[in-house]
């Protein structure tokens, strides 16, 4: 057993939600819906990020990105988005999907709100999945420590540990 899990928890708390790649995010193409939304935002402008969420929330059919836009149009799930003019960079610079859902998803800081959308997106929660981790890890050492402060005296177990 290694004496400090330090590399085993430094790459559980690294993990990135960017990382994983089975969000079902989709293209202009694929969903023509979306797409004819975004291009009468465009074609309207002057609406600001909220409206612009609520509008992209409403297109059908349901994807992760309809969903997260829906988790953000909930009272106080959002943070840092304009209630004045539309800040999104990607839906101001030609609206790649991909890069709008990556740009949104920072936006939600709810904490009820990110369980919300893991939740209707069929994903299991990160926190939940890395605490589970980390209490696995700490569960772990908790029982060397108290089978070897049965076995040695309590400072050489303690010298062990460091």
């Amino acid at each position: 057993m290694a004496r400090l899990p330090s590399r085993q928890l430094a790459t559980n708390w690294s993990n990135s939600l960017e990382t994983e790649s089975n969000w079902d995010i989709p293209t202009h193409s694929t969903h023509p819906a979306l797409d004819g939304v975004l291009c009468w935002i465009e074609k309207h402008k002057g609406h600001n990020d909220h409206e612009v969420i609520r509008l992209m929330a409403t297109a059908q059919p349901a994807n992760d990105l309809t969903r997260l836009c829906l988790c953000l149009g909930k009272a106080g799930a959002t943070q840092g988005l304009s209630d004045k003019t539309c800040t999104l960079l990607s839906i101001q610079h030609g609206w790649d999907l991909d890069k709008l859902f990556w740009e949104l998803i920072k936006h939600l800081y709810s904490r009820e709100g990110q369980q919300t959308f893991y939740e209707i997106c069929g994903h299991e929660f990160p926190d939940d999945k890395r605490k589970r981790k980390i209490q696995a890890i700490f569960q772990t050492l908790d029982d060397e420590w108290k089978r070897r402060c049965t076995q040695f005296p309590t400072i050489a177990t303690g010298k062990f540990f460091l």
